[in-house]
């Protein structure tokens, strides 16, 4: 799988003015993965390495107007795990 996001300008916030491309790759070992964004990625990357989870593929894109950096990324689990929906809780 590979992410690619760039900037959007016309919109007002951050969520709202990103622009996503994901290319989907056969998924024969029936893995779940989660796409996420922003400061989300440390969050998930410290939660979902301990339960096997990885960052396969990540991109990201510095804000024109305020020089924010905004990362995004693929992660994908172990073989026949559930997916994850949400946030991660702790």
């Amino acid at each position: 799988m590979k992410i690619e996001c760039k900037d959007d300008s016309s919109g007002s916030s951050i969520r709202n003015s990103i622009l996503v491309n994901i290319t989907f790759a056969p998924n024969s070992e029936h893995r779940p993965w989660k796409w996420v964004w922003g400061t989300d990625i440390g969050h998930f990357a410290h939660y979902l390495a301990p339960k096997g989870w990885k960052l396969v593929n990540k991109s990201g894109f510095t804000r024109a107007k305020t020089g924010l950096f905004v990362p995004c990324g693929i992660f994908v689990g172990p073989p026949y795990t559930s997916a994850l929906y949400g946030p991660p809780t702790h």
